[in-house]
């Protein structure tokens, strides 16, 4: 019937509509991928220039870098915004040509000597403060806080037993603490002691969980205990805090 046909025409020309719709769609996505493509290669070509032009920028100033603690500070955090890391190996060129590879490799091992010569005094809990002056007594570079920090991150192979605490505290052993073990650090920042009422207070807590938490560090050797005589409270004392405080 002429109905019949009339409603096969109008299927016909909505297959062929939706067929073009997607070929037209199709196109674009080509298109769009080699656009994409093209930008990457373009961004690409412009990072590979821009490394090539730090390798220079390096050579010309080796010695700069490596005797000007806030000049490194700056070319080392310009390399992460490219996504250069010369900190990665010790070999290589930033080993050999510049020597920021070596520079950092041996700070590294020098943090972990000093840690091992005061843990027994500290339990393995050092301030940056006391760690950045032994340093500075065994290397003839000039050794800052942020070359200490950028050290210490790259000593995440040894496991979780060096990392900042606190932001301020360097941690050498391979425990885990707590949210209040880190409140008393942070209690003690001050002076360098703490005493179980000053934490119960700081917690809000109950006396024992209080006595708890300083039982725990001293256990770990990060805190010595004064017993007084008379009244006064017993007293905790955290020696890398403590020696920079009085």
């Amino acid at each position: 019937s002429a109905f019949a046909q009339t409603m096969n025409r109008r299927r016909g020309v909505g297959v062929s509509a939706v067929k073009k719709r997607q070929e037209t769609e199709q196109r674009y996505a080509r298109v769009a991928d080699q656009l994409e493509a093209t930008q990457d290669a373009h961004v690409e070509e412009f990072l590979g220039s821009f490394r090539s032009s730090l390798e220079e920028f390096a050579r010309k100033h080796k010695k700069k870098i490596r005797s000007d603690p806030v000049f490194r500070s700056r070319f080392t955090a310009m390399c992460y915004e490219i996504g250069v890391d010369p900190l990665r190996s010790s070999k290589g060129f930033w080993s050999e040509v510049l020597g920021v590879g070596d520079f950092f490799y041996e700070l590294g091992i020098k943090i972990i000597e000093v840690c091992a010569a005061t843990r027994d005094a500290n339990g393995g809990l050092v301030s940056l403060d006391e760690l950045e002056y032994h340093l500075r007594g065994a290397s003839r570079d000039k050794i800052t806080q942020d070359d200490i920090r950028r050290a210490i991150a790259k000593l995440d192979v040894l496991g979780d037993g060096f990392r900042i605490v606190n932001e301020t505290m360097v941690l050498s052993v391979p425990v885990e603490l707590s949210s209040d073990q880190t409140v008393a650090l942070e209690l003690a920042r001050g002076s360098g002691t703490v005493t179980a009422a000053q934490l119960v207070a700081k917690l809000q807590c109950s006396p024992e969980r209080a006595d708890d938490v300083l039982a725990q560090l001293l256990k770990g050797g990060f805190a010595w205990l004064d017993r007084p005589e008379g009244d006064a409270p017993p007293t905790f004392y955290f020696p890398s805090i403590w020696l920079e405080a009085t």
